[in-house]
């Protein structure tokens, strides 16, 4: 027994022996290092911990990538549509649309009126009104559907209304964003049914579609913007009568919008409209200019109200050529009133 104790304690003194000559043979610096990173972990792990952690190099960052670290769903709900701070272009304007969406998920009841006044003997008059829901099903691309009503009436010679009602649907892409670029750009396309009695009774229904390109840019970024849209409008009426014609629609308008109170935008826009017969531009029937102000206002944190109210300045029919306005094809007062919200 005493001679195996006597073989234990020899070969404990050899292994002690052999580990002190490597930790001697080891740089002073790696056992400070080794010293204190097992210190750390040790006091990690009993809580004990009270400096800083243990530096971890990380792989070098790209200066030119986007470094995107906030999580997707924070980043819509901070910015919706991804945009300039958080200003969303969309409905900044008046009958100029922006090219911002909103975020994945996003739900937005809305509701419009346009109102027209005053033709060639001033003495006509017609709104119509949609109501309806968009819906985002990404950060890029917006569906929406609605349900239309409107109303005409006329004292040419005798009183005359009609009296209508349709849907719509529609859907946005944006295919660039303001950021990182320099402009938005947006396209979108919105089918349109709409039946009409008018008096007698005579009923009509148009079948049409409007398609829009939209740009816009910040000249002062969360401050300043601009939009310019092109758009092209092709339309089919027929009559129980049977009988029915074809037009198209061409419009072209510049807006832009200033901040002026914490996200008030006031602005102005100047809208160009050509009217032809055909689908495809076959015959010019006239064209008109209008300018005038616009407003839009947030209600709440989701809510929005916008106007626009737009004066024909000069116009010419085709029909009357010495005119300097068109009052036979268009009105000389256009206004336009927006709602919504999102959740």
């Amino acid at each position: 027994m005493h001679s195996k104790l006597l073989r234990l304690y020899a070969f404990s003194s050899a292994v002690a022996v052999a580990a002190s000559s490597t930790v001697a043979s080891e740089p002073a610096q790696n056992r400070f290092e080794n010293l204190a990173l097992r210190g750390a972990l040790t006091d990690q792990q009993t809580g004990g911990f009270d400096g800083p952690p243990p530096q971890v190099k990380l792989p070098p960052v790209d200066p030119e990538r986007p470094q995107d670290l906030q999580p997707k769903s924070e980043r819509v709900q901070a910015h919706p549509a991804g945009q300039d701070s958080s200003t969303n272009t969309w409905g900044i304007f008046g009958f100029t649309e922006g090219s911002d969406t909103a975020g994945s998920g996003e739900r937005m009841p809305f509701s419009e009126s346009v109102v027209r006044l005053s033709r060639r003997d001033g003495k006509s008059a017609g709104a119509s009104s949609n109501v309806g829901i968009a819906y985002a099903t990404s950060d890029h691309m917006v569906v929406w559907a609605a349900g239309s009503s409107s109303y005409r009436q006329s004292f040419t010679g005798e009183f005359n209304n009609a009296q209508g009602f349709g849907a719509s649907a529609g859907v946005k892409y944006q295919f660039l964003r303001r950021n990182p670029g320099p402009i938005g750009l947006s396209l979108q396309a919105e089918p349109f049914w709409e039946r009409a009695v008018e008096r007698g009774p005579v009923g009509r229904q148009t079948f049409g579609s409007q398609f829009r390109l939209v740009v816009d840019t910040a000249l002062i970024p969360s401050q300043l913007f601009a939009a310019v849209n092109l758009a092209y409008q092709p339309e089919i009426s027929v009559t129980d009568l049977g009988t029915g014609n074809c037009e198209s629609n061409l419009e072209t308008s510049l807006a832009i919008s200033s901040g002026v109170l914490e996200n008030v935008f006031l602005g102005a826009e100047v809208r160009y409209q050509t009217k032809y017969s055909g689908l495809f531009f076959s015959q010019n029937s006239g064209s008109a200019w209008f300018t005038g102000p616009t407003v839009y206002v947030p209600l709440g944190e989701k809510g929005y109200f916008g106007t626009a109210w737009l004066i024909q300045f000069h116009g010419r029919a085709a029909a009357e050529p010495i005119q300097s306005l068109d009052l036979v094809n268009f009105e000389r007062h256009q206004m336009r009133l927006k709602f919504g919200y999102s959740f």
